[in-house]
């Protein structure tokens, strides 16, 4: 079971957002939606711009929703920078 900040993440089935198995998708009760990565190897810019191609899938299923990264990952410096420039909020998840 995933959480933010004491909020535990629903799981929704990845397969129909097109994201893959090992990405899992989790939702608050509030709505917010989160792209969870969970590993411990570093984030860096190839991972972050498949990301930022997952959550615009997401984005297109879910009209409307709020989707953001969920990691216990270290983030390159780089891919925090692109991140911020495409506007995509980064989470610290918690197991």
């Amino acid at each position: 079971m995933y959480s933010i900040k004491n909020k535990e993440l629903e799981l929704i089935d990845s397969k129909k957002f097109g994201t893959g198995v090992r990405t899992p998708i989790g939702k608050t009760q509030e709505g917010q939606v989160f792209l969870i990565k969970d590993r411990k190897s570093r984030l860096i810019m190839k991972d972050g711009k498949q990301i930022s191609d997952q959550i615009k899938k997401v984005k297109l299923l879910m009209p409307g929703s709020n989707v953001a990264l969920a990691t216990c990952a270290p983030i390159c410096s780089k891919t925090t920078q692109y991140f911020a420039d495409h506007e995509i909020d980064v989470y610290q998840l918690e197991k």
